[in-house]
Order: C-alpha cells, then sequence, then structure tokens
C-alpha cells in the first residue's frame, strides 16, 4: 500500500506581484520552484524514514508570496 505526504513553503516575490510583468513573473516563479524541488528531493531521504518519490506539485501566488506544495508518495 502507498503512503502520501504533502511539503509546502512560501516564498516572498521580490516585487509586488502587480507589478511583475508576465514574463519576469513565470522565470521567477520557475526558479523558486526548481530549487524548492531539488531542496525536497534531497529532504525526502531522511523524512520520516526516507524512500519517497516526489508525485507532484502546484504553485500558487498568494498576496505577495508564491506557496508551493509538493505531494510525495513511497
Amino acid at each position: 500500500m502507498a503512503e502520501y505526504a504533502t511539503m509546502a513553503h512560501s516564498f516572498d516575490l521580490k516585487k509586488e506581484v502587480s507589478t511583475i510583468p508576465s514574463d519576469e513573473l513565470s522565470k521567477q516563479m520557475a526558479i523558486v520552484v526548481g530549487k524548492y524541488i531539488n531542496e525536497i528531493a534531497t529532504a525526502s531521504e531522511k523524512f520520516q524514514g526516507g524512500n519517497w518519490t516526489i508525485l507532484s506539485h502546484s504553485s500558487t501566488v498568494v498576496g505577495n508570496r508564491l506557496l508551493v506544495t509538493v505531494i510525495l508518495r513511497r
């Protein structure tokens, strides 16, 4: 039987979201999400006994913050 876990973290965006051109916002989001996914992949080796695989992720802008949620499975 598979086990699932969720990890989430929020990040400050460099500028007010409404003032960021969409291409710049996409670039900032890709950089932040990419770094976070790499950190989660490393941390998941020790999280609750390890052996986790990243199943999916999502990102949402809330105010001037980026919320990244990752679903893990083992």
